[in-house]
């Protein structure tokens, strides 16, 4: 979009009017119903504005996102600055617009389905994800998808723009409970997506049909495919590393509610995540910005996964750097919004490498 039409239609009050339009699908229903496809044309819009003002993926982030670390604790404290500010134009109205509706009330979107369900089935949705994935709407998880890439692609402001605008106590128990719930579904949809999946592409190679391959190369319950629930999953992963980047109080959040909470369902996604180069670059990044400066998610890695294996990742990623190679992420040809410079300020590296020394 040319930046004056962008200018205007924000001005105009489309990301409120988008925000409207997403809260109509939270009215009560009867049963539990796709997404229709107006909200999906919505989300296509705001995804349209925001290519036209974030940063170019990739962006590094700078020595501001540190400059809230308490040397004295080693905890880290919400940076006071983001990589565009409100008063910067035509970007400020933008962010200002997003914060002021919540990020367009886009997890409140994917939260309403979740209730629905939840009152369909009559239990939460965390308590059976294999049975919640049965009864989601059949295109939930490319909504899902959509609505994290979006939400990513505010974060390229700053992830403290995310941070503020949801930082009110109703939003961040509705964030938690939906990124908690889509780790979940994606875990226990991941082995019957890529078993239904390789067998489709069996029957495929042998000339049958795929449409006659058992769910037809999508997941047993929630009907997605391996690559469908991968994309989803690496999204996801990607916002809460910036949700918690340098923020205490989101870090805490990780640890809400029973076992296993959101930040125990980290260290315990598919296993590709801790043994595929790609996986790696995508989770560890993560792993680091929930557990720098937070002593208790440090302690539940050194506890299900391994301090050493985050160190090792942090060292290898300065080495890289200083020796002018590629980093993890680059070297495994992911997009660049999931380079670890993107995702962690760099000024901190040292830091982290010594904060992840085994106890």
């Amino acid at each position: 979009m040319r930046a004056d039409f962008v200018e205007l239609l924000v001005a105009s009050g489309a990301v409120d009017a988008l925000a409207s339009l997403f809260a109509l699908h939270d009215r009560p229903k009867q049963d539990v119903e796709p997404v229709p496809p107006a909200i999906i044309a919505g989300l296509r819009m705001l995804e349209a504005l925001l290519d036209a003002r974030v940063p170019a993926p990739g962006a590094e982030l700078g020595e501001d996102h540190a400059a809230g670390i308490r040397s004295s604790s080693g905890a880290a404290a919400k940076p006071a600055t983001s990589i565009v500010t409100d008063c910067e134009s035509p970007a400020g109205s933008l962010i200002a617009a997003l914060r002021e509706t919540a990020l367009a009330g886009l997890p409140s979107l994917l939260t309403s389905v979740l209730l629905q369900t939840e009152a369909t089935l009559r239990i939460p949705v965390l308590q059976d994800p294999a049975a919640a994935a049965r009864a989601l709407p059949p295109n939930f998880v490319g909504v899902a998808s959509s609505v994290l890439r979006l939400l990513n692609a505010t974060a390229r402001f700053g992830p403290e723009v995310a941070q503020d605008a949801l930082s009110s106590p109703d939003l961040r128990v509705e964030t938690h409970h939906l990124l908690s719930f889509i780790l979940a579904l994606c875990a226990s949809e991941w082995d019957s997506a890529v078993a239904n999946g390789a067998e489709a592409e069996k029957r495929r190679k042998s000339g049958k049909s795929s449409t006659d391959a058992p769910g037809e190369g999508r997941s047993d319950n929630a009907r997605a495919t391996a690559g469908e629930l991968e994309d989803l999953l690496d999204q996801t992963v990607l916002f809460i590393g910036a949700f918690a980047l340098l923020c205490p109080a989101n870090q805490d959040m990780l640890c809400w509610g029973r076992a296993p909470t959101l930040m125990q369902r980290l260290p315990d996604l598919p296993f590709e995540y801790y043994s595929s180069p790609e996986k790696i670059a995508v989770l560890f990044p993560t792993l680091v910005s929930v557990a720098f400066g937070h002593a208790t998610n440090r302690r539940l890695i050194a506890h299900e996964l391994s301090l050493e294996m985050v160190r090792d990742f942090v060292r290898e990623e300065a080495e890289a750097r200083r020796d002018g190679k590629p980093g993890a992420a680059q070297r495994a040809g992911l997009p660049p919004q999931f380079a670890f410079a993107a995702r962690f300020p760099r000024t901190l590296w040292g830091d982290a490498s010594e904060y992840f020394e085994a106890a």
